[in-house]
């Protein structure tokens, strides 16, 4: 796509200010000598995109973390920032990157280039030189060419929270806490007059409440288009509804498959109750009463609300509006949303001081991932400059307290698996297996203070037990990932149909309980994949290599793979006889792959047979058979042939992954462990990169799992099949006695559809973050006729 923007000169009008300086960019010489130039704005901002979304895969790789550095600070200096102009923004503190609004379709690309990792990156080396080593602040102010002046009147604090959460979602998700939250920080009483709560509106609904009532802060808290839609088609409300975008209806799974069609918004309820995607200006129009009303701020609690939504707001009319650049943790975002207006009432609506105070907060967080982006817009200055005064408006409102009692927030999982379990959530990735949210908030009143927790979990005579004192440091303590199950208990191991169980929950602070209560929990059967947005990134942990079966089929293919190299000696030595250098030298891996292959097509003589009934289809998914289960009766279904030949492959130290489309599965390869390394770092993705436009984010929403990418990838993933660096196998096809090479041809001919791409798996890259394989192995006799 052509850089539009670079021939009308929009990089020029992009500035960075800080308390006692702008910086221009893109000014002609103002590149410093050696770098090469220009750099698009519209490439860069698109590159960076993809970067940040795909930072899950590469933020525990300390040398990649200097690369990117050394590439913001690269790109930066292509925009016309010196070495010294980074020095002085890092001992700065707070910066703020202007630009002026005249359409969106003129200078989008500065508008979703993320000006707060960049900006962080590069100036990362001088701010650890510091004494506070402290953090940057990026806000970013917009300047319409045509928008209504600045409201001038004192404000009265009308607070509007909108709760925007149509269809099917209403009865999966619940922003009730999120609310009173809200409503706390800013010390209203519930019947206060400048409180109101709008819950599912319709835009006409939401733009008549706003021409009524007028408020000066509007929450809004719901799902944008694009993760909305992904909740609607992907299990997590249980069923897959229509979707408008203006005058077309879709079932939200044909929306997703279609990459280029949903626009970004947010998703609110139709007329008829149908969910219908918003554009940012239909929003704008609403929230601004139809243009009769200017709010002073709009908090929007949805993934990619950054780019379009919170700018695209100011011309309207909004004076500041904060949203996120792509993913974040939902806990984490109530807890800054909950900080930023109790310090906004406490700083006498002092914007940048208040968010300011509340990112410091939420970087103080452990269970914060690096690279989360959070986005200020707005149309005042908002740093002090010459004669410039900050963002602030006085306040009708007294400051709210800001020490509130100690409180548990506790939120468990209604249902889970034991895979789920077995993973404790995932504690490299800070993640609970047991609750959606366990924390601890409100003020610490001593030092000293302790908090003793119990967690018990009923597994029939048995229980599981997790019992501590924790230390109370800061206002909010995430307990959620530190709850480690024993286990131990019989009935987790062998349950072979979903039961009902409970889950107790104790928090006692200086010998007061503050929390006690007990919930009902499904624990699913150990053999049982839940395939939807929270449970299916366990499915690696259904790899099995030291199932029985597994190590019996790589000694049959000891025969084949002396056979097919020709050579006596030969055998599975995984990657030692490949460079990445040599092209050439990788048959030797496929060749290995081609002996496994043959074992199992000839060996076992496989069949295909329907899933395993699982008797819910709204709260189950599939029933997976292990290796020895497949070998014992000689058939299985698509995804445990594919768990089956990733087994193997991993036994042989071959790293494998898994390619799940759209109900169906199969497996592939790596065919060099540089191929994965260089995908794992995402320095520079190149032609993997989505294009986007003024309507359309190019990377919608962020990689969530390290060694899971979902369909926003699919360039990427194709790119690396089409280079051969990645090998896909079509499973099913040792079921139809065909050979390696047409089944391999067959995997790649099922992933040339982007439409049906839905996620792939990494399995060594699982591993390496403690997602192990089940302790499901069961021994089985020789099958019928197998050969010794």
């Amino acid at each position: 796509m052509p850089p539009r923007n670079e021939a009308d000169g929009f990089l020029h009008r992009i500035q960075i200010v800080t308390a006692t300086r702008r910086y221009l960019l893109g000014a002609p010489g103002a590149a410093p000598a050696g770098v090469a130039r220009p750099r698009s704005l519209a490439n860069e901002a698109l590159r960076w995109s993809y970067v940040l979304r795909s930072r899950e895969r590469w933020r525990d790789m300390p040398d990649v973390a200097d690369r990117h550095q050394a590439d913001a600070t690269a790109t930066l200096a292509a925009f016309g920032l010196t070495d010294e102009a980074l020095r002085e923004i890092a001992q700065a503190g707070r910066v703020v990157v202007t630009m002026p609004f005249e359409a969106e379709s003129v200078g989008w690309e500065g508008r979703i280039f993320p000006w707060e990792f960049v900006l962080s990156r590069a100036t990362r080396r001088y701010r650890r030189m510091g004494a506070s080593g402290s953090g940057l602040t990026v806000m970013r102010q917009l300047d319409p060419v045509d928008a209504p002046p600045l409201p001038g009147r004192r404000m009265d604090g009308r607070v509007l929270v909108v709760q925007s959460l149509p269809g099917a979602l209403a009865q999966a998700y619940d922003a009730g806490d999120e609310t009173e939250r809200v409503r706390r920080a800013f010390g209203l009483a519930g019947d206060d007059p400048r409180w109101r709560v709008a819950v599912n509106p319709t835009l006409a609904e939401l733009t008549a409440l706003c021409a009524a009532f007028r408020p000066e802060i509007v929450h809004l808290c719901g799902f944008d288009n694009h993760e909305g839609i992904a909740k609607l088609a992907n299990g997590g409300t249980g069923t897959d509804v229509a979707v408008t975008l203006r005058d077309e209806q879709r079932s939200a799974a044909d929306w997703q498959r279609d990459d280029k069609g949903v626009v970004d918004g947010v998703l609110m309820r139709r007329s008829d109750g149908l969910p219908v995607m918003v554009a940012p200006p239909e929003l704008a129009h609403a929230l601004t009463g139809g243009g009769r009303h200017r709010p002073f701020f709009v908090g929007l609690n949805l993934w990619n609300s950054a780019a379009r939504i919170a700018p695209q707001l100011l011309p309207a009319g909004v004076l500041a509006a904060m949203g996120f650049q792509d993913a974040f943790d939902d806990a984490l975002a109530e807890y800054f949303f909950e900080t930023l207006y109790a310090q906004l009432a406490a700083q006498a609506w002092n914007l940048p001081v208040a968010f300011e105070q509340a990112w410091a907060a939420t970087r103080a967080q452990v269970d914060l991932v690096p690279g989360t982006g959070i986005a200020l817009w707005a149309r005042a200055p908002l740093v002090a400059q010459r004669s410039a005064t900050t963002l602030a408006r006085a306040a009708a409102l007294s400051p709210t307290a800001l020490r509130a009692p100690l409180r548990a927030v506790v939120e468990p999982r209604t249902e889970f698996n034991y895979a789920e379990l077995h993973n404790q959530g995932d504690p490299a990735e800070r993640r609970s297996a047991l609750f959606h949210r366990f924390e601890l908030r409100g003020a610490v009143t001593q030092p000293a203070t302790r908090a003793h927790v119990l967690v018990e979990l009923n597994c029939g005579i048995e229980r599981a037990r997790y019992e501590a004192e924790i230390e109370l440091t800061q206002e909010r303590t995430s307990l959620g990932a530190r709850v480690k199950m024993p286990l131990t208990a019989r009935l987790m191991r062998s349950v072979s149909e979903a039961v009902v169980s409970s889950l107790f929950v104790q928090v006692v602070v200086g010998g007061q309980v503050i929390h006690k209560d007990t919930y009902a929990m499904r624990l699913m059967p150990v053999d049982q994949w839940l395939d939807n947005s929270t449970s299916g990134v366990w499915l690696p942990s259904f790899v099995l290599p030291r199932d029985p079966a597994v190590e019996r089929a790589i000694t049959l293919a000891q025969r084949y793979v002396r056979v097919i190299r020709d050579d006596p000696s030969a055998g599975f030595e995984g990657y030692q006889s490949a460079s990445s250098a040599d092209p050439a030298s990788l048959e030797n891996v496929d060749l290995q792959v081609e002996a496994i292959w043959s074992a199992l097509l000839h060996e076992w003589d496989l069949g295909y047979i329907n899933p395993p009934p699982t008797y819910n289809c709204a709260l189950d998914s599939q029933r997976l058979r292990t290796p020895s289960a497949v070998r014992s009766a000689r058939m299985g279904t698509c995804i445990d042939l594919t768990l089956l030949f990733a087994a193997c492959l991993e036994l042989v130290d071959i790293h494998p992954v898994v390619f799940l489309l759209d109900g169906h599965a199969l497996p592939g390869y790596w065919r060099h462990r540089d191929y994965q390394f260089a995908y794992r770092e995402v320095i520079n993705p190149g032609d993997a990169v989505p294009q986007g436009d003024e309507h359309r984010s190019g990377s919608p929403g962020a990689q969530t799992r390290p060694w899971r990418a979902g369909r926003a990838s699919y360039r990427e993933v194709w790119g690396l099949i089409r280079d051969g660096k990645l090998a896909p196998l079509e499973s099913v096809r040792l079921t139809e006695h065909c050979g390696f090479r047409e089944a391999r041809e067959a995997g790649v001919q099922a992933l040339s559809e982007p439409r049906d791409f839905d996620s792939i798996l990494d399995i060594a890259i699982a591993r390496e973050h403690q997602v192990t394989p089940l302790p499901i192995v069961a021994p089985a006799a020789l099958a019928v006729g197998e050969r010794a």
